[in-house]
């Protein structure tokens, strides 16, 4: 067995440093998961899809900017929502249009949902079916709102309404064959006479005279994500102005969602599920409250760590303290023996969050926002407001960051230009063998943002995990310099800086040679080791 010794020197000639990068990419290291990160900024018209080095290999251009979502599906198409400019329900997050295009940009379908009464807004969900999910604003007359009990009301009053869409991929158009409609599950306690007067603790109905924004904000509830759940049929939804999640049963009729009757539940169109405010029906005070303008709370896949939980991006839980910092909880919703969510007291469980992830100093996002579990068990954050992607492992530490370089109007940025017009809804990661990359040309084609001059080296998820297994490799970090000891010979070696720049290669012939690290500045590094039949992974820390 041939034993190797390497003291290797690294060069300060190697750094490239960029003393004012703005975007781009920040970080990349092998325990990133390797695979291709889909965005559409909020000001630009056209969808990016970027791999681990923040290079572009592939994008669509349409005709107008999101409102707010994208999604790729298995066959190359994206499904997204557009811009239909409704002067009417002008809050945040309207759009108005959803739309599919193929791989190439084509227009192959397209549905408006605006008009002076409603308009799809935020978000809308693909089903397995070949169906879409979209949430809807509906306006309701003064009138219509003192009926339903509202004590205080604006000249007009917004519920939210999601409906299911059956495209007509053929002759255009489509049809709507579900929907469910809060208005129809409001309760009241000021008026015996009206049809909705009832018990405001109620869990399963929303109190119409419950506000957190004041009572003249015809917008009150703001929904702003939806998930479906194809094994349970329900669909989760984000009260944003609550400070809640909400689950709903899609199994019921249209007619039955308009009851608290029917469907596989038995409940209707009643809430089945609630987390994150009790005291929104009464069953607790501000100090039970949990979510703070939460956004993307959805399922977990079963097929990843921690599936079949919820997790959500908490934007404001800082104003608990007085502070700006945001968080990703993970819930674990209570549940018997028939999968039916527990009612304790009152209230839904759980007390508090399965899992949490908090960074006080540098993790804020106060709208927009989401989080995505990775197969590795990473977690990918997108920090809506300043265009931030995240990437952190299981230990809670970050191993990938990007920030969007797309500003105002889509225009790209130079590397050391900022821009407070770079807003993302979210980002999503997918696998390079995910069905949609099939026979598709994803050759690298170059930085988004102009100016970025560094290389960058893709690490393979199979090599990073095979790193993980590695014995016989001892790398001695002094104060100094570095050592490595290996059982089997080593071919050369490559260091890396924490945002994935080559700073160091070896020659191909090493004989005694000395690492010096004195020029290193404090920071995380990586070495990646080539042996004959294998790539390891070291990381290393100088501070």
């Amino acid at each position: 067995m041939i034993k190797a010794l390497l003291t290797l020197f690294l060069l300060s000639t190697n750094y490239v440093i960029y003393s004012q990068q703005t975007v781009g990419l920040f970080y990349n290291t092998p325990e990133s998961f390797d695979g291709y990160s889909l965005f559409a900024p909020l000001s630009s018209d056209t969808t990016y899809l970027i791999n681990n080095c923040g290079e572009k290999v592939h994008s669509w251009v349409t005709n107008t900017n999101p409102g707010n979502t994208v999604y790729l599906l298995e066959n190359g198409t994206i499904v997204r929502t557009g811009k239909s400019y409704n002067k009417i329900f002008n809050a945040g997050g309207n759009g108005g249009l959803i739309q599919m295009l193929d791989w190439n940009s084509n227009l192959i379908w397209e549905y408006y949902l605006s008009d002076s009464t409603f308009c799809q807004h935020h978000d809308i969900e693909p089903m397995p079916n070949g169906n879409i999910l979209a949430l809807l604003w509906v306006t309701h007359s003064k009138e219509e709102a003192i009926q339903a009990g509202r004590e205080i009301t604006p000249n007009e009053l917004w519920s939210e309404k999601v409906v299911e869409i059956k495209p007509d991929l053929i002759n255009g158009g489509g049809e709507i064959v579900w929907e469910w409609d809060s208005w129809d599950h409001y309760v009241q306690n000021i008026s015996e006479e009206l049809d909705n007067y009832g018990d405001i603790t109620n869990p399963r109905k929303m109190n119409i005279n419950y506000s957190t924004r004041g009572f003249n904000n015809k917008d009150w509830l703001h929904f702003n994500s939806l998930d479906y759940n194809p094994s349970l049929d329900q669909i989760m939804l984000s009260n944003h102005n609550f400070g809640e999640i909400i689950i709903i049963d899609h199994s019921t009729t249209t007619e039955e969602a308009r009851t608290d009757k029917g469907g596989k539940s038995g409940f209707g169109g009643d809430i089945l599920y609630r987390w994150g405010n009790p005291s929104s029906y009464g069953q607790g005070t501000e100090d039970d409250i949990k979510l703070y303008t939460q956004h993307d709370p959805h399922w977990i896949p079963d097929s990843l760590p921690d599936g079949g939980k919820i997790m959500v991006f908490n934007n404001m839980i800082g104003q608990t303290e007085d502070l700006d910092y945001s968080a990703i909880y993970i819930i674990d919703p209570e549940v018997d023996e028939d999968n039916n969510y527990l009612i304790k007291d009152g209230k839904f469980g759980p007390s508090l969050p399965y899992w949490i992830y908090v960074n006080k100093d540098d993790f804020f996002s106060k709208n927009l926002s989401g989080s995505q579990r990775l197969p590795n068990g990473n977690t990918l954050i997108c920090e809506g407001w300043s265009g931030r992607f995240t990437e952190i492992n299981s230990k809670k530490e970050r191993v990938w960051e990007y920030i969007n370089p797309a500003g105002f109007n889509g225009l790209l940025l130079k590397q050391g230009e900022t821009s407070n017009s770079n807003q993302v809804f979210r980002v999503e990661r997918f696998a390079k063998d995910f069905p949609a990359f099939l026979n598709k040309d994803l050759s690298p084609m170059g930085y988004l943002e102009s100016g970025s001059e560094f290389t960058c080296d893709l690490y393979d998820n199979e090599t990073s995990v095979r790193s993980n297994n590695q014995s016989n490799l001892n790398v001695e970090q002094l104060s100094d310099r570095i050592v490595i000891e290996s059982a089997e010979i080593i071919k050369s070696v490559e260091i890396y800086n924490s945002k994935g720049i080559k700073v160091f290669e070896s020659s191909n012939e090493f004989f005694n040679n000395t690492i010096n690290i004195t020029n290193l500045g404090s920071s995380v590094y990586f070495l990646k080791i080539y042996f004959e039949n294998n790539i390891i992974y070291r990381k290393i820390i100088i501070n």
